[in-house]
């Protein structure tokens, strides 16, 4: 067994034994769980570079927030319709916030929260990544959420390690009585080994089509733009893609 992958095992043990552990105690405290959130998202688009030009997607969310941190867990299920071929990837991302920790606030001007951030990637292609570094939750007037993330990453199977970057937002807006919501993610990673550094830009735009009907914050439709250069580390293999997208969401 190499060194890294004796730190993977270790690192996924210690994450996974993390949730195992502070869940239930956070159950028994009765008020722990403080907000929590699930969606499960259908997409297709027809211009996406590597894996297929034209994909299927069903997307599983669910996010936690709870007295210690919060957790944020998302897994993929892609159809290639050119082929037939099927593949998955997931992340699971938990987060310690060190305000609610300590009992101290860990804020400053516009920093919310400062948080002990990590994220462990898995693929059926059998790429494996873990991330570890630090997160700034922000306050910004018209926002639901930002954050940003600043992690070291290594990745199974690709020589030497590196950084990332990672921005997360949500902006609910309103237009002539309709809801919108804008949200998203941008991944900016440095090299590593072979691989290229990238930049994957990957917003939202839904509008809140349950409110329509009476049945507001349930049933979304829109699209997702997908500007990714160097899809995947891959040299100058740029992703320019916009897919429909019907999001259903719910709480346990």
């Amino acid at each position: 067994m190499s060194f890294f992958q004796l730190k993977k095992r270790v690192a996924s043990l210690a994450s996974i034994t993390l949730v195992i552990f502070l869940l239930p105690c956070s159950l028994q405290a009765g008020d722990a769980l403080l907000f929590n959130e699930s969606s499960v998202t259908f997409q297709h688009g027809d211009n996406y570079r590597v894996g297929g030009k034209e994909q299927s997607i069903v997307t599983v969310e669910h996010l936690s927030v709870w007295s210690w941190g919060d957790v944020f867990f998302f897994y993929d299920d892609l159809h290639n319709d050119n082929t037939g071929h099927s593949s998955y990837y997931y992340e699971v991302a938990p987060r310690l916030s060190l305000s609610k920790l300590t009992g101290r606030p860990f804020s400053y001007g516009p920093i919310k929260d400062v948080l002990l951030a990590s994220v462990i990637e898995r693929g059926s292609d059998g790429f494996d990544g873990l991330l570890f570094g630090a997160g700034l939750d922000w306050n910004v007037p018209g926002v639901a959420f930002f954050s940003s993330n600043f992690y070291y990453r290594d990745t199974d199977d690709v020589a030497g390690n590196t950084w990332q970057t990672t921005f997360v937002w949500n902006v609910p807006f309103n237009v002539n009585g309709v809801d919108f919501v804008l949200d998203g993610y941008t991944d900016i990673r440095g090299a590593e080994g072979l691989n290229k550094g990238d930049l994957n830009f990957n917003p939202q735009l839904k509008v809140d089509v349950g409110k329509l009907w009476g049945y507001p914050k349930v049933l979304y439709g829109g699209i997702e733009y997908s500007y990714w250069n160097n899809k995947f580390g891959i040299d100058d293999v740029n992703e320019r893609n916009v897919s429909a997208l019907i999001q259903m969401k719910f709480t346990l």
